[in-house]
């Protein structure tokens, strides 16, 4: 069940009230894209969302975002082809990531990253002042 709504959220047309980022959320886990939507949706975001590399990079190249929250494993993959598109689309983003210790964040060390652990008020933070 909550596969299946979190998959919907990809599909979500932009937000045209509000005034908060609209950030893409890539993360595999349900229950934590869940924590993330809510936190973002409850401060007027409109999210989209992806569960894998391959529909994350989709919603990248065809919609306007302002900022992504990003997760350092994606199944047995890392996400570093999703930051490339992003970097070269000039988007912001952050870690929000089990892995603290992955080569990929080496990779990206000014990247701000969050553990899972963090409360998603201060990665809603984080967004804002990326995209200022």
């Amino acid at each position: 069940m909550a596969q299946r709504s979190l998959q919907s959220w990809s599909h979500m047309p932009p937000s045209t009230t509000s005034s908060f980022p609209r950030p893409v959320i890539v993360e595999d886990e349900p229950l934590i894209a869940l924590d993330l939507h809510a936190a973002l949706c409850a401060v007027g975001a409109g999210i989209i969302a992806a569960t894998d590399a391959a529909e994350a990079l989709r919603l990248i190249r065809r919609n306007e975002i302002s900022a992504a929250v990003i997760d350092v494993k994606l199944g047995n993959r890392d996400s570093g082809e999703i930051c490339q598109a992003l970097f070269h689309r000039r988007v912001p983003f952050l870690f929000y990531t089990g892995h603290a210790h992955a080569d990929l964040l080496k990779a990206w060390p000014e990247v701000p990253v969050f553990a899972k652990t963090a409360r998603t008020s201060e990665v809603v933070a984080c967004i804002a002042t990326l995209v200022r």
